[in-house]
């Protein structure tokens, strides 16, 4: 079973949807989109996966 990063929690302690936006800034979102041409889901998920890092997210959906 994977484990579950603390980042990847809401203020409960309770795990965040991969897909869901809390916690991500909505304008890494929106840069990240503009950048990789890839959709809202697919940055939100490479964001999570990056821990939030913008540069890696999109350099993750560009290089795909």
């Amino acid at each position: 079973m994977p484990t579950v990063k603390s980042a990847d929690k809401n203020a409960s302690g309770e795990p965040i949807d991969p897909a869901s936006e809390e916690g991500l800034n909505p304008d890494d979102i929106e840069m990240a989109m503009a950048q990789s041409q890839a959709s809202r889901a697919d940055v939100v998920k490479a964001l999570r996966a990056a821990d939030g890092d913008l540069v890696n997210a999109i350099m993750a959906l560009t290089l795909e």
